[in-house]
C-alpha cells in the first residue's frame, strides 16, 4: 500500500470516528436541552439547524464508510 493511500485511509477513519463522536454528543444535547421544538422560535431554529446538520453528518459518515470499504477491498 502506498503512503498516499495509507494516509488517505487513516484520515478517513479519523473523520468517521469524529463524526460518530459528534453524532453521539448531538444526541446527548437533545436529551438534556431544557426546551423543545414547540417552545419558541429559538427552539424551532435550534432543532431545525442542528437537525439538518446532524443529518448531513450521518449521511456523510455512511458515504465515507462505503468509500473505506471499497478502497480497502481494492487490489
Amino acid at each position: 500500500m502506498t503512503s498516499i493511500r495509507k494516509g488517505a485511509l487513516y484520515g478517513t477513519v479519523v473523520t468517521i470516528i469524529l463524526a460518530v463522536i459528534f453524532t453521539f454528543f448531538q444526541g446527548v444535547e437533545y436529551s438534556v436541552s431544557s426546551f423543545t421544538i414547540s417552545d419558541s422560535v429559538y427552539g424551532s431554529c435550534f432543532y431545525f439547524g442542528t437537525g439538518f446538520h446532524g443529518l448531513h453528518v450521518i449521511i456523510g459518515t455512511a458515504f465515507l464508510a462505503i468509500t473505506i470499504t471499497l478502497v480497502t477491498n481494492q487490489t
